[in-house]
């Protein structure tokens, strides 16, 4: 083939790999899939012509997709790997069930597609069911008056050894106040206060 025609035909070639979304880096790997995908026609009792810049075109589709199944996999195994990106607990140790509910203790397993599709089924009816309650709510011609609710008082708690003071928001009476001792001391002899947390 004469050099004029040579550097035209790679001039397509590249504009159809371009088109084609090929990264230059993959050039190879997609002649070497093309290669071995028309070795297995040719045993095969297949026919074939020249090897063309569309057999590598449609060789980068199948290695993409490959890539992208190994990622999504990789994605799924990291949970079982590192809690913090566990598609279960998310990181809290507490497994969210499909219905809803969440328990204690989780294995930090990955996700099956079957699983995945049917705790969305059930988010999705759980939000159905949520809406219609609402429609009917909405739809009712009499005013709905819930019970009225008094507005807690923030009560403090008062531990019974040391000068702690906390909310009851986020503690409760009867709670060790495992507060430290000795802060500042520079002494080193850090030791927590074992009094209980009583109300004032």
């Amino acid at each position: 083939m004469p050099p004029a025609d040579q550097m035209a035909m790679t001039a397509a070639w590249l504009e159809v790999l371009d088109i084609s979304g090929v990264p230059p880096e993959q050039y190879e790997a997609c002649y070497s899939a093309a290669v071995q995908a028309r070795a297995e026609r040719k045993a095969g009792g297949e026919q074939l012509s020249h090897l063309t810049a569309d057999e590598l075109a449609a060789e980068w589709i199948k290695i993409r997709r490959l890539n992208e199944e190994i990622e999504r996999q990789s994605v799924k195994m990291l949970a079982a790997v590192n809690p913090r990106h566990c598609l279960r607990c998310y990181g809290t140790g507490k497994e969210e069930m499909a219905d809803g509910t969440s328990r204690p203790g989780c294995a930090h397993l990955p996700v099956s597609d079957e699983e995945q599709a049917e705790r969305t089924r059930l988010q999705k009816e759980r939000i159905q069911f949520a809406r219609e309650q609402a429609r009917q709510r909405v739809g009712n011609p009499e005013p709905f008056i819930g019970p009225v609710m008094a507005v807690p008082r923030l009560v403090r708690l008062k531990c019974s050894k040391c000068p702690r003071t906390v909310d009851r928001l986020h503690y409760e009476a009867g709670q060790v106040c495992n507060d430290l001792l000795n802060r500042g001391q520079g002494d080193g002899n850090l030791k927590l206060c074992d009094g209980v947390l009583k109300s004032n």
